[in-house]
Order: C-alpha cells, then sequence, then structure tokens
C-alpha cells in the first residue's frame, strides 16, 4: 500500500486547497488507489462466506437454468505471461505502436509496446509533474488525463507542488511524444480527472467536485452541464464543492455513463451513475437500492455491443457485476453464477471482439496454509471471467499460467493478480503482479509475437 505518513500529507494539502467532510478524503483516496490498480493487491483477508447463504435452493436452480457461453478462445492455454524489462504499471489501452500503458508509481508515466513482449518508458521530462489516472485513444490519437498536483501524488514520491491544485491533459499522436496541455480555467475547480474514453463530441473526461468535461480533438475542453446535486449531498465544508466523485467514463453506441460515489449529509457514501446521450449534458440515474446495496461499490464500467457492464461489490469479498443496455435502467448479475461464487476481487472490465471480460484476483483451486494456520489470508491466483452478453459469465479454469508456482512460501507471499485488462485486436492484454512484481498477459500471442 502506499506509505500511511505520506498520505496524511496529501490529506493535509487537499484540505486545504478543497476542504471536505471528515473521512471523504480517505474515502476518495481508496477508490484512486482502485482506480490506478495498487500493486500490492495480493494479501488481503477473506471470508470464506460468499453472499448466496440462505437462498442456496434459488441459486441451484438458476445456475442448472443458465446457458454456458462460448466467448473468444480464452482459455489457460490461450494466454502467456511474461515479465518484461521495464514493465508496464497502470491503465491500458491499444494505441500507438501498438499497446500503451499510463501510471503513476514514482511519477507521471508512460509505455509503449509493438508487440506485448517488449516495451519502453518514455522520458519522463515530456511528461512534466503530476499523476495520470487514465488514458484513451481519441483526440490526436492518444488522451491522458490526470491531476497537476505532486501533494496529491506525494505518496507516488513526486514532491512539492504550489499553486491551485487542478486536474490536467496530456496527448500523444503515436504514443512516443507527449505534450502536457497548458493549465485550463475549465479544470480549476477539480483537483483530478479520473477516467477519459472517447464518445460523445470526440473526448469524454469525469472527475472530483460533480464536474465533466467534453471536447471534440482532446486539447480545447469545456465544462459539460451536470445534473442537480441531489438534496442529501453533504455540500462541503465551505459550501461550493459538493462530495460527489466521478471515477469511471464508458461509451457504447449513442450513449455515455459514468460511474462513482456521493457522500451524504448522514456521512453514508452511494453509488453515482450519470448517463448522457452526447457527453455534453447529463442526467442523473435513479440508483435501485435492491440493484446497488448500501455497502456496496461500483469500480469501473465499459460499453459494447450489447451496452455497459460494470464490475465492484456488494460489500467485502462479495463481488458484483451489472449491466445496462442504455445506462439507465441495470440489472445486477445474479451473485449466485458460478463464475461469482468463488471469493474474488474484480479489478477491471472492457469489451471486445471476443466478448466481456473481467479481471481480478481470488482463491485458486491450490489453496495453502499461512503462518498462523489460517487456510484462506491472501488471494493466490488472477482470475479471468468471460461473458458473451455480460448478463451470463464464465470464470477461465485455474492455470499455472494465473497462479504462482509454490504458493506455500512463508516470507512476504502476495499471489498474482490481474489488474487492468484491455482488448488488442482479437487478443487481450492485462497488466497485474506476480510475487509483487508487475506482470502482463497476453491471449492469443504467437511464438514470434
Amino acid at each position: 500500500m502506499r506509505q500511511m505518513s505520506d498520505t496524511k500529507e496529501l490529506l493535509q494539502r487537499a484540505r486545504s486547497q478543497f476542504p471536505p467532510r471528515e473521512g471523504v478524503m480517505e474515502s476518495l483516496r481508496r477508490r484512486r488507489d482502485l482506480k490506478r490498480r495498487n500493486r500490492r493487491i495480493g494479501t488481503i483477508v477473506l471470508a470464506l462466506a460468499v453472499a448466496a447463504t440462505g437462498i442456496g435452493g434459488i441459486v441451484e436452480a438458476i445456475r442448472r437454468a443458465e446457458p454456458s457461453p462460448r466467448p473468444a478462445n480464452l482459455s489457460p492455454e490461450a494466454w502467456s505471461r511474461l515479465r518484461p524489462d521495464p514493465a508496464p504499471d497502470g491503465v491500458l489501452v491499444a494505441g500507438g505502436p501498438g499497446l500503451v500503458a499510463v501510471g503513476a508509481s514514482d511519477r507521471a508515466e508512460v509505455w509503449t509496446s509493438s508487440d506485448g513482449r517488449t516495451w519502453s518508458r518514455v522520458p519522463g521530462q515530456q511528461l512534466g509533474p503530476g499523476s495520470i489516472m487514465d488514458v484513451t485513444a481519441g483526440g490526436p490519437g492518444l488522451v491522458a488525463v490526470g491531476t497537476n498536483d505532486n501533494e496529491t501524488a506525494r505518496i507516488l514520491g513526486q514532491g512539492q507542488t504550489t499553486g491551485p491544485v487542478h486536474a490536467v491533459v496530456w496527448t500523444s499522436e503515436d504514443g512516443f511524444t507527449w505534450t502536457r496541455l497548458p493549465d485550463d480555467p475549465v479544470f480549476r475547480d477539480a483537483p483530478f480527472a479520473n477516467a477519459v474514453t472517447a464518445g460523445g463530441p470526440g473526448v469524454v473526461a469525469v472527475g472530483a467536485h460533480n464536474v465533466a468535461w467534453f471536447s471534440s480533438d482532446g486539447t480545447t475542453w469545456n465544462t459539460a452541464a451536470p445534473p442537480p446535486i441531489p438534496a442529501d449531498v453533504y455540500p462541503g465544508d465551505d459550501g461550493h464543492h459538493p462530495q460527489v466523485y466521478l471515477t469511471d467514463v464508458a461509451a457504447s453506441s449513442d450513449h455515455l455513463v459514468a460511474i462513482g460515489w456521493a457522500m451524504l449529509n448522514d456521512s453514508s457514501e452511494v453509488p453515482v451513475i450519470w448517463s448522457s446521450a452526447d457527453g455534453t449534458n447529463w442526467a442523473n440515474v435513479p440508483v435501485d437500492p435492491e440493484v446497488f446495496p448500501r455497502g456496496g461499490d461500483i469500480a469501473a464500467v465499459t460499453g459494447g455491443p450489447e451496452g455497459f457492464a460494470a464490475i465492484g461489490s456488494l460489500g467485502p469479498e462479495r463481488p458484483a457485476i451489472w449491466t445496462s443496455a442504455n445506462g439507465e435502467h441495470w440489472r445486477l448479475v445474479w451473485p449466485g453464477q458460478k463464475a461469482l461464487t468463488s471469493p474474488l476481487t474484480l479489478n477491471s472490465v472492457t469489451a471486445g471482439d471476443g466478448g466481456y471480460v473481467a479481471v481480478g484476483t481470488g482463491l485458486g483451486e491450490a489453496r495453502y496454509l499461512c503462518a498462523d494456520g489460517d487456510e484462506n489470508c491472501a488471494y493466490d491466483e488472477a482470475v479471468v471471467l468471460t461473458s458473451l452478453d455480460g448478463k451470463t459469465w464464465v470464470r477461465v479454469p485455474s492455470a499455472p499460467v494465473f497462479r504462482v508456482g509454490d504458493p506455500r512460501d512463508p516470507e512476504g507471499y502476495e499471489g498474482a493478480a490481474m489488474s487492468t485488462v484491455a482488448p488488442w485486436g482479437s487478443r487481450y492484454v492485462s497488466l497485474g503482479t506476480y510475487e509483487n512484481e508487475p506482470m502482463v498477459w497476453i491471449s492469443g500471442l504467437s511464438p514470434t509475437g
């Protein structure tokens, strides 16, 4: 995890710029770390109980009725595990010479690859100060978003920043050469932009404090019209910054969806969903508590041929997937599906030629005993779920390519985890960790690449 002493400095700086209610920044940091796919996912304590307690008979009946979708060849044999040097660690997109990854483990960073096997790091002086949160293919070629605030990124070792904290945009034509756009007043009221996607008039981004932006070319940006702030959303200590944080955005057909969370006046947190037909005007989507229960969290969303799919949780160690044809009416995928019953955490979801793919980390067949005798003290393998329609999911069977060879190492064992996934033509590429080292998985990789 990030260093706690650095986190305290982050909170002090952020509170001076955007005074939040007590506890909001810690929640925001937690979700931001999830967005950046923090490396150390592997040592989370698991409970064996799963959400289907008390409804086993119904679950079993539905299981028997489930079809068996057959997505593109994503069997264990289709995947290759690679450890390049340098190794990318962050959010991934197909673009530039082939693949581009962005992150901020020590500073704003960009990696490029033409074949997925060999990666190069873009010189840091091109990128300037700040943290990159997300990247998409759009604008002049590629558009990345994040923050200028090195205090926000101090836990990533980037040092001191002076002046206002605000969102930042980077652009590139080819993935090799990047331009950090000049500070723009349109971003002055948001400490960072969390996510960006191609859609609407060209490119759409979302961030903190109830705000979204749009651009036709990735270089000139405007603030989108947000929906009215619900009356029960806490307005912030200064009364000017509602505690609504948007963490991801996706496009499907002629619809866009943004997801996030809000802090209410009673200090509880609830999911937030926005929808838009053009990226310039947004509307609140009513969040049905039966579909999005309190205590749950929406982590990521993607758009595909059958509409939107979102991943998250219904609570600790209770993975969840939701689907929507248009972003306005959502359905919770039945937790009793076999793919979701094994203890796991889902970290990323995408859609490509082979359907929908979600990745994460969980307990595999080779469980082990930890030092204190607890059989399930940590996740031990990367997990891949696939679906043709986003509604019925299957888990790719456990295999050596997804797990550490000897999971009984008593010293610092951290297993394997896939943290982000992206389509690459007919293939899928995932970044993650293996024994706490950056790792790349690629489906359909030929012996020569």
